[in-house]
């Protein structure tokens, strides 16, 4: 029996959220405003399930998506909704989970940082599956909910030169002797234009794969690498000098990186993002800043162009050598250190064998910086940093540090605001600022 429901907001999944019978409903592809027919599928004991059936009142938002694949690939799941309604929604989100789960309201919202609606990304991860006819190849993305992939020509977030790029590598992967044996295919386009392609496989390669990607590579502009072993390791093709970098041009860096480094994918909006971070960080050429989960050094080789000394830490240890590289090649060797250190992992008493610092910028993945936080609460007060800019791509984790940061270290959580990074998608990047 069908149910009619009004939505009153949306979660980081897109679905429309609910109320009914004293419990919360989430629907697939309703939308904020709307009331609708829907079916509930399944029923727990704190939330049920709904699929959308029928949209009585339309929301305002409400856009046709643009792509064919759109409910089937799991890549996108917000092209229903009016790219400026996206940047709304997810900005309600962060201050939903500041309130509910930091328990704090920000003192004022920042503008949101926004980007190209279309054609944006420049790194992915293409899922590969052979048909039951070796000659039929899928490329593409998992589908929602599902192990299938969705095979697609030509996807619009993506860079239209790794667009163009899809039918021709279906062709030769479809050719090579490995073909069955390949998991995955990551894909990076640098500001050069440059692509490279990393094919994750079990197997190793013929002479005549070997040959094939050869001329892969020369026809499109490409550099590919094979992606083996049990410590997955890269192995390139040939040694041809087509390298990968993205620029920072208001500092007057490239950034050179590999295909399977962490980068983030949207570049325009990454610079956007490290002009805004450095005002926000309030810097004075006198500061000692600390960059954790620094990575290649996104942020801190432009915070070297700012304060006294940058010290950058991250767990990995090949983006810190090059990272390394990159600032000594522009000569900030002597004003940024880098060091490996699993920040998951600290002690409780990290932070005092540390040289006291005056800024700190906090870039973690989805995880968080749960330890860094907990150190930081035990540290004396005159040790603590004036600033923490905190970049995250999780709100909830976000929102858990956030409140001890608050609470147990006696930070103010002086503004937050949201990164469309990631246009079409659920993911809310946002950047926070605390202050003494």
């Amino acid at each position: 029996m069908s149910d009619i429901l009004e939505i009153n907001s949306i979660d980081l999944n897109a679905r429309g959220v609910s109320r009914y019978n004293n419990k919360v409903v989430f629907v697939d592809g309703a939308l904020p405003g709307e009331k609708v027919v829907v079916d509930i599928v399944r029923k727990t004991k704190k939330y049920d399930l709904a699929v959308l059936k029928q949209i009585v009142t339309q929301s305002n938002f409400r856009k046709e998506p643009l792509c064919k694949h759109f409910g089937t690939c799991g890549g996108c799941i917000m092209q229903h909704i009016d790219p400026k309604s996206q940047v709304s929604m997810k900005q309600r989100i962060l201050e939903d989970n500041l309130f509910h789960l930091g328990k704090i309201n920000p003192d004022f919202i920042l503008q949101a940082i926004y980007g190209l609606d279309w054609q944006y990304r420049c790194r992915a991860k293409f899922s590969v599956k052979l048909g039951s006819k070796k000659s039929f190849v899928s490329i593409g993305f998992l589908e929602r909910r599902s192990l299938f992939v969705t095979d697609i020509n030509y996807c619009p977030i993506l860079h239209n030169d790794i667009s163009k790029l899809i039918s021709p590598l279906r062709e030769v992967i479809s050719q090579l002797s490995i073909s069955r044996n390949i998991f995955n295919i990551e894909v990076s386009i640098g500001d050069n234009s440059v692509i490279h392609l990393s094919i994750c496989t079990s197997n190793q390669l013929s002479y005549t794969d070997k040959s094939l990607l050869l001329k892969f590579e020369k026809e499109y502009n490409t550099k590919c690498w094979i992606q083996r072993g049990k410590n997955q390791e890269l192995y390139q093709i040939s040694n041809n000098d087509r390298e990968l970098y993205y620029s920072l041009p208001e500092f007057g860096f490239l950034m050179h990186f590999n295909v399977n480094d962490f980068t983030q994918i949207n570049h325009s909006v990454n610079r956007i993002m490290v002009s805004r971070v450095l005002s926000l960080l309030d810097i004075k050429p006198s500061d000692v800043i600390l960059d954790l989960f620094c990575g290649l050094g996104n942020f801190t080789l432009p915070l070297a162009t700012k304060a006294r000394k940058v010290i950058g830490i991250d767990i990995n240890n090949d983006l810190i050598v090059r990272a390394s590289n990159i600032a000594t090649f522009y000569k900030l060797d002597k004003i940024i250190s880098f060091k490996v250190v699993n920040l998951f992992e600290i002690e409780m008493n990290w932070f005092s064998k540390l040289e006291i610092f005056d800024i700190l910028l906090l870039d973690p993945p989805r995880d968080g910086a749960f330890s860094i936080v907990k150190s930081l609460s035990v540290c004396k007060k005159k040790f603590l940093p004036r600033r923490i800019v905190y970049v995250s791509c999780n709100p909830s984790t976000l929102s858990r540090d956030v409140n001890v940061l608050v609470y147990e270290c006696g930070y103010t959580l002086k503004c937050a605001g949201v990164i469309n990074m990631f246009t079409h998608t659920g993911h809310v990047e946002s950047i926070t600022v605390l202050e003494l």
